[in-house]
């Protein structure tokens, strides 16, 4: 069975959660420009359904809503699906009226005719400018397997690839279950504004750049703060590298788009095999852009620097001081 059938099968055996779920995560890591993105139709902290007037919304960049359904029901699959876009459509119902809406994203794990499509069409009134999008099994099993692999692996069980690129939250979660971190990643982020407003001039300057700092200053909260709030109003996605002792270029090759924009994220990357594999990716990348941002200990630099020397590569450096103790203070006060 190929990788592509094994996905389709897996879609098609999901319950209604879970693949609320993995379409919800598909569409976050779609769409750059969402923003508050709200799962009303599942249950806090449990994969559970709830009834809702849409399964899931954002606002776009317009301040627009997206509604998004999901449907796992082929047995009454039109029916079904013409009752979500009929409910998004009702203001009686969602209290949000056509003019505020500015698209409809419906995911299923199924089939559709051309004909089916033709009559969810129709329902959208005419003159209206609302946008009827259709995440079908054959277009859903398409984007996971040659785009966001990490889905198949977490969602579905399947490893396409060795998992050595992951999202930033997945990065964070991840990271934080482990005990060889003195200060969890999940922890709140104190905003250090005044480093983060260097951190963005020289990413905005250079493509690649070093966070260099004592162990313990906060170098890998800092920095992966700063890519997620970088990456979405520049228009980049994110992502992180967990390093599993294993070539690097397959995982970069499967998850990452040529003609797209994407921040990497490297970790202690002294410790990271394999780096020049990312150098070459880098060197090689020819229509969209590629930015990476590594965090090193002050006493290990040397060794990275080397790596960019032997690669004819140019980075910026960025040194991470210690809180003042008068903002630690601050901090510790505010918290009273």
């Amino acid at each position: 069975m190929s990788i592509r059938q094994s996905i389709e099968t897996k879609l098609t055996e999901l319950g209604s959660a879970v693949f609320q779920e993995l379409c919800d995560s598909l569409i976050m890591q779609m769409r750059i420009d969402l923003n508050g993105f709200n799962r009303s139709g599942s249950q806090v902290g449990k994969s559970k359904t709830i009834k809702s007037p849409v399964d899931s919304y954002f606002t776009d960049k317009d301040n627009k809503f997206v509604f998004l359904e999901h449907s796992t029901n082929i047995t009454t699959k039109l029916s079904k699906l013409k009752e979500d876009v009929t409910k998004c459509l009702d203001i009686t119902k969602t209290n949000i009226t056509l003019e505020e809406i500015s698209e409809i994203i419906l995911c299923m794990n199924f089939r559709l005719t051309a004909s089916e499509t033709s009559e969810l069409n129709d329902l959208i009134p005419q003159g209206c400018e609302i946008k009827l999008t259709r995440y079908c099994l054959d277009h859903l099993s398409e984007l996971i397997e040659t785009r966001y692999p990490y889905l198949a692996h977490k969602h579905l069980g399947l490893q396409i690839s060795s998992g050595q690129i992951i999202s930033c939250d997945e990065f964070i979660a991840d990271n934080s279950k482990t005990n060889n971190i003195a200060i969890p990643l999940n922890n709140p982020f104190i905003e250090r504004f005044e480093d983060y407003q260097i951190f963005e001039n020289l990413l905005l300057k250079q493509d690649i750049v070093v966070i260099s700092g004592t162990p313990g200053v906060g170098k890998t909260k800092f920095a992966v703060e700063s890519i997620i709030k970088f990456a979405k109003p520049q228009s980049y996605e994110s992502f992180c590298v967990s390093y599993k002792y294993y070539d690097l270029l397959v995982d970069l090759n499967t998850y990452l788009d040529n003609t797209k924009n994407y921040i990497i994220f490297i970790d202690d990357a002294n410790k990271v095999g394999h780096i020049n594999q990312i150098l070459a990716y880098y060197k090689s990348k020819s229509v969209g852009r590629l930015k990476i941002v590594l965090t090193v200990r002050d006493y290990t630099f040397e060794t990275i620097n080397q790596e960019f020397k032997n690669n004819s590569l140019e980075f910026e450096l960025m040194s991470l001081e210690p809180l003042k103790r008068e903002i630690i203070l601050s901090i510790i006060s505010n918290q009273l």
